[in-house]
């Protein structure tokens, strides 16, 4: 006659089973939240060195500065696709 583990026994090796496996799914999305948090300051990173090469001497500007001349361009480029829709309705 086979011997049975008791079912208490079995019970607690499941619970331990459930704990390895929630403690693996902490761990995977640990590892994705910084996979994500890397690539977020890869791409600012990149980004800002794009937007420093359209800039003369960008050490030389503050923040501020920067979001001003951003805002500038931004605001020149709605008028002018404004005046765009304009034309192309007449």
């Amino acid at each position: 006659m086979p011997m049975t583990k008791p079912i208490e026994e079995r019970i607690s090796q499941a619970r331990e089973k459930i704990s390895q496996y929630e403690n693996q799914v902490k761990q995977l999305v640990q590892k994705q939240k910084e996979a994500e948090r890397k690539a977020r300051t890869r791409r600012l990173i990149e980004r800002g060195a794009i937007l420093e090469s359209f800039l003369t001497a960008p050490e030389a500007l503050a923040n501020d500065e920067i979001k001003g001349i951003l805002m500038k361009w931004k605001a020149g480029q709605h008028e002018s696709s404004l005046h765009e829709s304009r034309e192309s309705a007449r």
